[in-house]
């Protein structure tokens, strides 16, 4: 496996790196960059060693990229860690089970409420409850919970201090909608450590989990869309968690994503649900392949049906299609001694898997960039492409609208700003420009997005 994408014997490879230039999907690479990669692989050609042409990659990194004055220290986070302390006083209600925080008010039906955070509780007692959510997050509330599953619901800011019940405002009646778990939308840009078009579409997954136990961690992962020719496999990593501390992994549905795939597996390297990484982790296997898992069939000449899945909204013919998304439920059972309360679903890892120029490569989210939880090609060199950019983000939002085909997530050039996220004021490239403006960017798409 070649250490590096512009690792190479120069007689061996040159055509083949020559070809890379094409994008996976068909797209060819655009002419201002030509130059920058051949020069990248010009510079990192050798017969006998491993070469890391740093200065000609950041180049090419720097001329590809859609925003121009990229924050050079990005974190591309849009999670923010707060605690609220809840006092469970709801005048002449003696038996409070829990309390929980809420991003939405599980008494209207227009919007969707998800449990971001809960704490046992008894009534009256301050109780604090961590909870994760989203810059720029709308309203915020507070709910207490009995044990018959009845809700008081009381909306706060993040500057309110103690949210007490005995006075303001408290919703308990009306039609309910069960709080769900909080869901994160994970957007891939499968190219790692290429440039492409940016449009964060070619694997769009939606994670939630739940611990109904001390033992028990419930995941849940639905592959929504696939927006690339290219075969991928995908996986989640249990960060700090070793594989021997977990018992047992089930899928209740009863079988994989990728159930009946016959054809080579060589992206992952076990057919067991539960893998261990390089460093002896807990993962969970998802599937090998994300177009056979979204449509089993193969083509009349062998081969899997390779479609652009979910990223077009008028399907051309032999290209594209639409089709339901797939979910499946991991039951993860751990040893005694290991606690699952003590895992939060902002930071599972969960990767894609592609294969370039005789490698597999990872696509991690910015903050596990360089994890080489299964595949390693850095040779650890913790510099190792240390170019700021984003091939994967956490979207705190369970019903995120990914760009169509083609359509970039946001670019800001030349004072220009373009995409499926370009609003002034609100748009991706002002916040890949700086961290901590537009940061609600997420929610105000208006120009190319996927509609249902």
């Amino acid at each position: 496996m070649l250490e590096r994408w512009f690792f190479c014997n120069l007689a061996a490879c040159k055509n083949k790196h020559i070809d890379s230039i094409m994008w996976k999907t068909g797209k060819k690479l655009p002419l201002v960059l030509t130059g920058v990669v051949l020069t990248v692989l010009t510079l990192a050609s050798s017969c006998n060693k491993d070469m890391f042409a740093e200065d000609a990659y950041e180049n090419l990194v720097k001329n590809a990229n859609p925003i121009d004055s990229l924050d050079a220290g990005h974190q591309w986070n849009l999670l923010q860690s707060k605690v609220a302390v809840v006092i469970p006083n709801v005048p002449g209600l003696d038996d409070v089970a829990q309390v929980q925080v809420l991003n939405g008010n599980p008494y209207d039906g227009s919007a969707s409420a998800e449990v971001m955070g809960l704490h046992t509780a008894k009534a009256g007692e301050r109780t604090a409850v961590a909870y994760r959510f989203g810059k720029s997050q709308p309203q915020l509330y507070a709910a207490v919970v009995t044990s018959a599953g009845k809700y008081y619901v009381k909306a706060f800011t993040t500057g309110d201090g103690d949210v007490s019940f005995d006075r303001g405002n408290v919703i308990s009646q009306g039609v309910f909608h069960k709080p769900k778990s909080q869901t994160y939308t994970y957007i891939y840009e499968t190219s790692f450590p290429l440039p492409d078009d940016f449009d964060f579409n070619d694997v769009v997954l939606r994670l939630s989990m739940e611990t109904p136990s001390d033992t028990l961690l419930r995941l849940k992962v639905t592959l929504v869309a696939v927006g690339t020719l290219e075969q991928m496999a995908a996986a989640v990593r249990l960060p700090g968690v070793k594989s021997d501390q977990v018992k047992s992994v089930t899928i209740e549905e009863g079988n994989e994503f990728d159930d009946g795939f016959t054809f080579q597996r060589a992206m992952l390297p076990s057919e067991e649900t539960l893998m261990s990484s390089r460093s002896d982790e807990a993962v969970i296997r998802l599937f090998e392949d994300a177009h056979w898992s979204m449509s089993p069939r193969t083509e009349e000449m062998g081969g899997v049906r390779r479609r652009y899945y979910n990223t077009e909204i008028s399907s051309r013919q032999g290209y594209s299609a639409k089709t339901s998304a797939k979910m499946r439920t991991y039951d993860i059972v751990f040893k005694d001694g290991f606690k699952a309360t003590n895992l939060e679903l902002a930071d599972m890892d969960p990767f894609v898997v592609h294969g370039y120029n005789g490698g597999m490569f990872e696509v991690h989210i910015h903050r596990y960039k360089l994890a080489e939880v299964i595949w390693g090609y850095t040779s650890g060199d913790p510099n190792a492409y240390n170019d700021h950019m984003a091939w994967a983000l956490l979207i705190p939002d369970d019903s995120f609208k990914y760009p169509i085909e083609g359509t970039p997530l946001g670019t800001y050039r030349n004072g220009l700003l373009a995409g499926a996220y370009s609003l002034y004021r609100h748009s991706f490239g002002e916040w890949g420009r700086n961290q901590y403006v537009a940061t609600d960017w997420w929610l105000h798409p208006n120009y190319g997005y996927y509609v249902d």
